[in-house]
């Protein structure tokens, strides 16, 4: 009679506490870096809960003049898609990108540029670090939608079994940001024929959209200063009592001084949406501002209906 190998209990209990572990081993959720507060209010609106979405600067900080710290190399180097605006906006990614998948919005080709360009702010003296064209892209609700659109299809196609669930958490914010779109457009309906002011040159894609009045710009970019003969021509045109939007994180000395020589409506804005927690709340924060500064009586009576 043969004999029989018993198996071993402790080998067998080795084995099986291993099988387990691999099936609880959590699996790596895709993980997508925005480079900006207006890019990560978006990329979370349609890919959020599926996919984790890490914001590269803090909400309020501006990419002129950004420094990355080693941290934030790392989140870079761990991520499996980053998604910016592009090197006419963040200069500081361009170099680091080069070998890392990414998503630049302002190459997207369905994108809708102002037809102005580097003329808006009459002012082509001043050096125009965007190339000629404003990338603040994300401040026209229809480039909103293109740029939501692109980055469900770059994230589908790293992780193509999320593609339905991104496809409807696309089409629900299509759809909320279709319905809130009238309201905005109501709300600054009755001040379009407005003149205004603006101290950096950030609003094209905004004012297009809405089709208001074109604005002046005190600077093209943050970093330039204006020169004495373009200053001289913006005196000339300035209405006192006009509406004049400056960004709180940026020196305005030469607005504040303009704004008390003519007596100018000065009213903060925040086309970075530092505050918001959606990307709708970016926006409705935008028309509240914009429509204060052109008509504060009529903004007071809309709030408090």
């Amino acid at each position: 009679m043969k004999n029989q190998t018993n198996p071993n209990p402790a080998g067998l209990c080795l084995l099986l506490i291993s099988a387990l572990m691999l099936l609880a081993a959590p699996v790596r959720a895709t993980t997508v870096v925005a480079s900006i507060q207006p890019v990560y209010l978006l990329a979370r609106e349609v890919l959020a809960p599926q996919v984790q979405v890490q914001r590269l600067l803090p909400p309020g900080v501006t990419p002129h003049g950004f420094q990355m710290a080693v941290s934030q190399r790392r989140m870079l180097e761990q991520a499996d898609v980053i998604v910016w605006v592009g090197p006419q906006l963040e200069t500081f990614l361009t170099s680091v990108l080069r070998n890392k998948d990414n998503l630049a919005l302002a190459s997207v080709p369905a994108l809708q540029w102002p037809a102005r360009g580097s003329d808006h702010s009459h002012n082509n003296s001043q050096k125009n670090s965007h190339n000629g064209q404003d990338p603040h892209i994300w401040l026209s609700p229809a480039n909103a939608l293109v740029m939501a659109q692109a980055i469900v299809e770059a994230v589908g196609r790293l992780e193509p079994s999320l593609q339905p669930a991104l496809a409807t958490n696309l089409a629900r914010f299509t759809q909320q940001l279709q319905a809130q779109q009238r309201q905005w457009q109501q709300s600054l309906q009755a001040v379009s024929a407005q003149p205004w002011l603006l101290y950096h040159d950030a609003a094209q894609h905004f004012e297009q959209f809405f089709n208001l009045r074109q604005y002046q710009t005190v600077t093209r970019t943050p970093e330039s200063k204006p020169g004495a003969r373009y200053l001289h021509q913006l005196r000339q045109q300035i209405t006192p009592g006009q509406c004049l939007l400056v960004e709180a994180y940026y020196p305005t000395k030469q607005a504040d001084k303009l704004a008390q020589e003519f007596n100018l409506r000065a009213t903060p804005y925040d086309p970075l949406g530092t505050q918001a927690n959606s990307y709708l709340e970016l926006i409705s924060a935008m028309v509240r501002q914009v429509e204060h500064c052109l008509a504060p009586g009529l903004a007071t009576n809309n709030n408090s209906n």
